[in-house]
């Protein structure tokens, strides 16, 4: 009998896919900035044969108004890559705008609060902020985490309790 889990999923550039069992321990981590896509959906593939994936959480990432072109297209790209392999492996993602995960780890608003409170560029709020999201996927997961995988977890946690909890 194949393991229930559920994958969370961060599509951006320095994103990442995780999956996680119904016991809540971690089959696995897809690191979008160190495999190839090829490598990637390998590894999907992989985790779709081996599991009963009953969930799947995908951020729901866009280009703002404003933003430079190349990052527009940076999101398009790594979103419809990754909605293309969950589909080629029959997986439907719900689709999760970033407020909603991040109201229920408390940490929605950190970029504007820190532009506000230290006077700092968008960029550097940017980067403090996540930061905080690494720290707080630190504290749920008691491991080391990299910057490219806080969402990712943080997401695949926020999947797993609405769905075994």
């Amino acid at each position: 009998m194949l393991l229930k889990a559920v994958i969370g999923i961060d599509p951006g550039a320095r994103g990442c896919l995780c999956a996680m069992d119904e016991k809540r321990s971690f089959i696995g981590v897809i690191r979008l900035s160190v495999m190839t896509p090829a490598q990637a959906f390998g590894s999907l593939s992989s985790w779709t044969k081996n599991l009963n994936v009953v969930s799947v959480g995908m951020e729901h990432v866009h280009a703002f108004r404003g933003d430079k072109v190349n990052t527009a297209f940076t999101f398009g790209t790594n979103f419809g890559r990754v909605l293309g392999w969950l589909d080629a492996v029959n997986l439907e993602p719900e689709l999760i705008d970033p407020s909603v995960w991040l109201r229920h780890f408390s940490l929605y608003g950190l970029k504007t609060k820190y532009m506000e409170m230290f006077g700092v560029t968008e960029s550097k709020a940017s980067s403090m902020a996540k930061n905080d999201y690494k720290a707080c996927a630190e504290r749920t997961f008691t491991s080391p985490i990299t910057l490219d995988m806080a969402d990712g977890m943080l997401i695949t946690e926020f999947i797993w309790r609405r769905k075994f909890k």
